[in-house]
């Protein structure tokens, strides 16, 4: 999900639902329906950015960019919300570490996962010797954040629209369940006001990285599911505890 979730597919329905009488229509829902296309953000042009496509089916690509810094201290790969490859095959998702650690010259290995993007984070570093993992308005199982999804359908549509689930998104292994295998450090941040992924989230996820050896979980009042502050007053200060712990060798 990136920053908000839309469920703009919905709109037209109840008002051809109202042009043709008071119908109830029943509404099935997809991962696909949650996927929009969207347009990534520049990368400053000090960084060298190098085009990644790895295969993880015959006919499946997954495509990203490998951010190089002159002097780097560690390999992190950041999984972005709302990612259409990322989340129809995080069971291959392990994959991704095969050819980056090659290219890792020895460098700590990190995990980053922001909204849906923590699904493949958790799933990667529950699978592969990670050095850290942080877990960012972190997604745990699907009846957490359905009340919530169910919430976001415009006023008028409800009357109009029931809405049913596929039952792919309950399938286990869920994030809540494979965060319980990490031992890496793991730095947690989770707004609040999160109307997106409720902060119900954030604190199972909590709750379940018992097996790691270093966790800190940021609980932020007021805070929503965008625009995290990440980087000031006692977010910065986990962050930068939980780097200095993941970086030790």
């Amino acid at each position: 999900m990136h920053r908000r979730f839309a469920l703009r597919a919905l709109a037209a329905t109840p008002l051809l639902a109202a042009g043709t009488g008071c119908a109830l229509k029943q509404v099935h829902l997809e991962e696909r329906n949650f996927l929009p296309n969207a347009p990534t953000a520049l990368i400053d042009e000090g960084i060298r950015r190098v085009n990644v496509a790895l295969k993880v089916e015959d006919d499946v690509l997954l495509h990203g960019w490998h951010l190089q810094h002159p002097q780097p201290r560690a390999l992190l790969i950041d999984f972005l919300g709302n990612g259409d490859n990322v989340l129809a095959y995080a069971g291959q998702i392990h994959e991704i570490a095969r050819p980056l650690a090659a290219q890792r010259g020895g460098l700590p290995l990190l995990a980053w996962g922001y909204s849906m993007g923590s699904m493949p984070a958790i799933h990667l570093a529950a699978r592969r010797p990670l050095a850290g993992l942080a877990v960012l308005a972190g997604f745990s199982d699907f009846p957490d954040v359905r009340a919530g999804l169910e919430a976001g359908m415009p006023w008028f549509a409800k009357p109009f629209v029931k809405l049913s689930w596929d039952p792919v998104f309950e399938m286990r292994p869920q994030p809540v369940d494979e965060i319980a295998e990490v031992r890496a450090p793991i730095f947690l941040f989770h707004g609040e006001a999160d109307a997106q992924l409720p902060v119900r989230c954030g604190d199972r996820l909590n709750e379940a990285a018992a097996q790691a050896r270093w966790k800190r979980y940021v609980r932020a009042p007021g805070v929503g599911h965008g625009r995290l502050p990440l980087f000031k007053g006692e977010a910065r200060t986990a962050l930068e505890a939980w780097l200095a712990e993941s970086l030790q060798t």
